[in-house]
């Protein structure tokens, strides 16, 4: 009888032992399983986050779906990197209208400064024309006093000379 109970007690112990490895693995397997899950849960929107980086990072700020729909700590950072998307495409709107506005403005003073620069060609042209004018003019005065002067000359050199004719 005392065998047969040790035996007994020895299957029971067996069926006890296989039943606690059956449950530790089932167990195991139920872990695993929820493992991956929940790690899958975590790393597709961190990846998808990580694509959107890539993206912004690479010049493309185009609205795309967005693939984060939780409303957990991922989800809220998933809001926040489409509103910086957002927020950056609006300043690089804003950027490349003062670019052109700066390209506008340039054009004009570029045109202001050409006609500026015609401008003085045409005053040093007027001011050489009047210096040569002037020029003409001071030789003609040079002229006209050297006349003056002949004809004073001659006006006393004929006094003088009706003064001599008698005396001959």
């Amino acid at each position: 009888l005392g065998k047969k109970m040790d035996a007994d007690t020895t299957i029971e112990a067996e069926k006890s032992k296989k039943l606690m490895l059956g449950i530790m693995a089932a167990a195991a397997l139920v872990l695993g399983g929820m493992g991956i899950f929940i790690t899958r849960m975590i790393t597709k929107p961190l990846q998808s986050m990580v694509v959107l980086c890539n993206d912004l990072a690479g010049g493309d700020f185009r609205d795309k779906p967005r693939h984060v729909q939780s409303k957990d700590e991922i989800g809220q950072l998933a809001d926040d990197m489409v509103n910086m998307r957002s927020k950056l495409q609006m300043a690089l709107r804003q950027i490349n209208e003062l670019a052109e506005q700066v390209a506008a403005s340039s054009e004009e003073l570029t045109a202001g400064a050409e006609q500026s620069a015609q401008a003085v060609t045409q005053v040093a042209e007027a001011i050489n024309n009047i210096a040569q004018g002037a020029e003409k003019q001071l030789l003609s005065v040079d002229e006209t006093s050297a006349v003056v002067e002949q004809m004073s000359a001659g006006r006393q050199q004929s006094p003088a000379s009706a003064s001599e004719a008698p005396e001959r």
